[in-house]
């Protein structure tokens, strides 16, 4: 059953690369192509600044990054935390993704768990929901952070308060401290830990500083799609840097390895992932300086030129570019290819359904089996019991 699933897996990514649009297949030049390529010339080369109005400085200006701070985290997420990141289900809504995958649904309702939970928890329709959650690194902790976290999109969001508390109270704070659990307008569920809670409330009630009053926190957002159904960003922290340099006694020679120095010098980090209507991965480092930036970007670039991989195989788009102290990567499959592949994972996840209630099926009919075969079981033990236990006849002995 392994072999069958990584088959069909292979057999779903082996589409998408032959889907993907390589250099070879770009449309050809008709014979008019190079009289309107050189007028479009001429229309740009009239229409650019001289050199005087456009100094060559202003060519280097790096393009602004596209995407804009995350609303949701706004909301709940502080300034001052360490990290933090969202899923956002409500993206996939009427998705490629989502559509293909929407019978399961009517599955999910047939688990007596689900429902029951769905319930407790005031839940309302499964892609209405979106949690974020951020935090601070607190090594004196028992979980070694202190966080918030908030869930938009319930129908009854006391509820959520109430189920969380449970939680907390059966096992005990996480941190051996109490957490502040709360709602706001009927729209998030939150709870906050200790040295959060205060900051957590100042932004509900539309006061305080949140992720996005931090320049840092936003140019970081800007360089993924907060957008996405998954994304996250963390600072990395300061222990954590201390001890990149030891790398270089621990390991001899990477010091020599151009680029390393300047990637252990990462700050900042931050991804993005959308699987609705295409696959698209987006990814933000931000380094100690634009030359650091420059130098990672050389280096990656040049790595993935000397080896045999081609992403352009793989993903219609793929671009490296710097802009700052920021190295930003963008990689996305073609909205066609995205179809098939999932129309074959879909497949794929009916083939693995299928197996799993057929051998679940089979499981509960053995069971039932055996289970009305104990009564014959028992009686027939029953009576060996009682043939061993009754005494046994006198034997008598022939007279002489």
């Amino acid at each position: 059953m392994i072999t069958k699933r990584f088959l069909i897996c292979l057999c779903a990514i082996a589409l998408v690369a032959c889907q993907s649009q390589t250099p070879s297949e770009a449309p050809k030049a008709g014979p008019e192509a190079p009289a309107a390529e050189a007028q479009k010339a001429e229309a740009q080369k009239a229409a650019a600044p001289t050199t005087a109005d456009a100094p060559a400085a202003a060519a280097e200006t790096p393009t602004p990054v596209v995407g804009v701070p995350s609303d949701l985290a706004g909301q709940v997420v502080p300034a001052g935390v360490d990290w933090f990141g969202a899923v956002d289900l409500r993206a996939l809504k009427g998705t490629v993704l989502e559509r293909q995958f929407r019978p399961w649904y009517g599955y999910l309702d047939t688990i007596p768990d689900y429902k029951i939970t769905m319930e407790a928890t005031g839940a309302g329709d499964l892609l209405g929901h979106a949690l974020v959650v951020g935090g601070t690194f607190s090594p004196h902790t028992t979980l070694g952070f202190d966080l918030v976290a908030a869930v938009f999109g319930l129908k009854e969001e006391a509820k959520m308060s109430a189920w969380v508390g449970a939680r907390i109270a059966e096992v005990g704070p996480p941190t051996a401290r109490e957490f502040k659990l709360g709602t706001k307008d009927g729209v998030a569920a939150w709870m906050a830990g200790p040295s959060l809670t205060a900051d957590v409330e100042a932004l509900l009630g539309g006061a305080g500083k949140s992720v996005n009053d931090d320049a840092a926190w936003v140019e970081l957002q800007r360089g993924i799609n907060t957008k996405a159904p998954l994304w996250a960003l963390v600072k990395i922290p300061a222990l954590v840097r201390a001890q990149f340099p030891l790398l270089h006694r621990e390991i001899p020679g990477l010091q020599f390895f151009p680029g390393v120095t300047e990637i252990l010098g990462m700050t900042h980090a931050a991804m993005s992932l959308d699987i609705g209507d295409r696959l698209e991965v987006r990814g933000a480092i931000r380094l100690q300086s634009a030359e650091d930036a420059q130098v990672v970007l050389e280096q990656v670039q040049m790595a993935a030129e000397a080896t045999l991989w081609d992403p352009s195989l793989f993903f219609d788009v793929f671009q490296l570019n710097t802009s700052g102290p920021m190295v930003t990567l963008h990689a996305a499959t073609s909205e066609k290819a995205w179809r098939i592949s999932v129309f074959w994972l879909s497949i794929a996840a009916q083939v693995v359904a299928y197996e799993e209630l057929h051998v679940r099926r089979w499981e509960e009919e053995a069971m039932k089996e055996e289970m009305e075969m104990i009564p014959e079981k028992e009686e027939a033990m029953r009576m060996k019991e009682e043939v061993e236990a009754a005494p046994e006849a006198p034997v008598e002995l022939p007279k002489p």
